[in-house]
């Protein structure tokens, strides 16, 4: 199958370093192909990718058998990194021996299976306070504004557990929320500029602490989660405001169990150096609940916003004429799938689920 039958759909991250973006791309590949069983369309990763996750699946569960959980033992990203996921399904039609016939198996293969492939851009967090190669920042940049959809991985702990003025204050800087916020505007600026739609999710990660629907014997903290990314994030939804006033941008909120299967034991708020006026660095320990193994929650959700983005993105607002759209115009079956997921009730199950923003 040749490029020019791929539909490239751009997915653009944006996070500090140590946040678990690798994970929450694993996570939502694992929860995905729960969601999509039984029906004819799957989502695989192709390339170095899949070589990527099974690492990352790997050293999660080998983690895991250790009975404690320290999100910090798992390697981060050094470089920029691409993966690549292909959301497929094969068309069927009581014709299609017959055009194999006239036109060729090749050309009627290619033309009968459609591909949406999603490209992620992963990079170091750390490249968000300094690039050390200005061209590969530059090559991040560039995707950033061209992505259709924007993620931004927040840690749920880091968001949580402060109580003392000065754990509060250095939260800012843990999140980089300054620098995030610079990144969703160049990206806003760029939808805008295009007069293409755009969705920007926000998604705590290793959210397990904080809700009750996944195991946990833990109070529900979800209402107070969801104010506090309101409040904290509230500069960035504000810059999709301003900046997207030409375009239509969605902004939603998806909390995510990354690991699923454990608690926070322990985290503190600690000095890095000497210095009284350097904030504090946060960190923590997670222990894994007895008789539990890794299972990622919610992650799915993410699955059926993009798939329902990609529905809304053929109706003509603002996303032009796509190769692959054309095709799900002639044949439908592709879109009929996606439909039925995203009419599923599986989101309405969730305690999680909010209205955007």
């Amino acid at each position: 199958m040749s490029n020019d039958d791929i539909y490239k759909f751009k997915v653009a991250m944006c996070g500090p370093s140590r946040v678990g973006k690798t994970s929450l791309i694993t996570a939502i590949l694992e929860e995905s192909q729960k969601i999509l069983a039984g029906t004819p369309i799957s989502i695989e990763p192709i390339g170095t990718t899949l070589s990527r996750i099974n690492q990352q699946i790997n050293a999660l569960r080998g983690s895991i058998r250790s009975g404690e959980f320290n999100p910090g033992a798992l390697r981060g990203t050094q470089d920029a990194t691409w993966f690549e996921l292909d959301l497929k399904m094969p068309i069927q039609s009581n014709f299609i021996e017959q055009f194999k016939s006239i036109f060729g198996k090749d050309t009627i293969d290619r033309m009968t299976n459609r591909i949406i492939r999603w490209g992620i851009l992963d990079y170091p967090g750390a490249w968000l306070d300094s690039q050390p190669d200005y061209k590969s920042w530059k090559d991040c940049e560039k995707w950033i504004e061209e992505s259709d959809v924007l993620l931004v991985p927040i840690d749920a702990a880091v968001t949580m557990e402060v109580s003392r003025p000065k754990e509060i204050q250095s939260r800012e800087y843990a999140l980089q929320i300054g620098q995030t916020e610079r990144l969703v505007r160049k990206w806003s600026k760029g939808r805008n500029t295009k007069k293409e739609n755009g969705l920007m999710i926000l998604a705590p990660v290793k959210c397990e602490t904080y809700f009750t629907d996944n195991g946990s014997f833990n109070f529900s903290r979800n209402d107070e989660l969801f104010e506090s990314v309101k409040t904290l994030y509230g500069g960035l939804i504000q810059v999709v405001h301003d900046e997207g006033k030409d375009t239509t941008i969605k902004i939603e909120y998806h909390p995510i169990d990354t690991i699923g299967c454990v608690e926070i034991k322990n985290c503190q708020w600690k000095k890095a150096d000497d210095n009284d006026n350097a904030p504090l660095e946060f960190s923590a320990d997670y222990t894994v609940r007895r008789g539990k193994t890794y299972s990622p929650f919610a992650a799915g959700d993410l699955l059926i916003s993009i798939c329902k983005y990609i529905l809304e993105s053929r109706d003509g607002k603002g996303v032009g004429n796509l190769p692959i759209l054309k095709w799900l115009d002639n044949i439908s079956q592709f879109r009929d799938e996606i439909e039925k997921i995203v009419k599923s009730d599986i989101r309405r199950k969730s305690e999680r689920i909010r209205n955007t923003f």
